[in-house]
């Protein structure tokens, strides 16, 4: 699918056409196939029993929100939702497939598991928090996937000793997770 891109690049370089709507599908494609590769290799990572954590690099925390909101938002668009996402500009030093798939996967839950009214995703700092508020308990969608993405998050951030909590109120659900930085031990 990488290679696949990259070909349709330069065909579309070689035409000389700014096509902006082609660039951003190239642009998604490309980032789908990077999220499989990052999420295949930290699958192998947490299958593996060893202490040594995925390499970690910068990662903009805010940016990364507001990229994995927007993708999930084009998913959901038919249904009655509405959200508000609030961020702060944050760099830390994390291994950022992990934090993809952990952020990743607490905003899609939130969009895919409410049928109508709001979701409030806020960043301050290392800590993120999804609140999706339900106009009625019957507005929060059924059981329709195997809770991997979940199981996924739980066993991710306890291997990163990242804070992750969930927790069911009537007419709302909230997710917290308190991202913390990778710390580089001496050799």
């Amino acid at each position: 699918m990488l290679a696949a891109t990259e070909l349709l690049r330069k065909i579309m370089s070689r035409r000389g056409a700014d096509r902006e709507m082609e660039k951003s599908i190239v642009q998604r494609i490309d980032r789908a196939g990077h999220t499989m590769t990052h999420l295949v290799e930290t699958l192998l990572w947490l299958g593996r029993d060893v202490a040594e954590m995925p390499a970690p690099g910068m990662v903009d925390i805010d940016a990364l929100l507001k990229e994995i909101v927007h993708d999930t938002n084009k998913l959901y668009i038919e249904k009655d939702l509405k959200f508000v996402l609030e961020t702060a500009p944050c760099r830390m030093l994390l291994p950022e497939a992990a934090a993809r798939i952990v952020l990743g996967n607490v905003v899609r839950n939130a969009f895919q598991h409410t049928l109508r009214g709001i979701i409030h995703i806020s960043q301050h700092g290392g800590v993120v928090e999804v609140v999706n508020y339900m106009a009625r308990e019957s507005d929060l969608a059924g059981d329709i996937g195997f809770g991997l993405g979940l199981e996924l998050t739980r066993r991710l951030t306890a291997r990163l000793d990242w804070l992750y909590t969930s927790q069911a109120f009537p007419g709302r659900n909230v997710v917290t997770v308190r991202l913390s930085e990778t710390v580089a031990l001496p050799c």
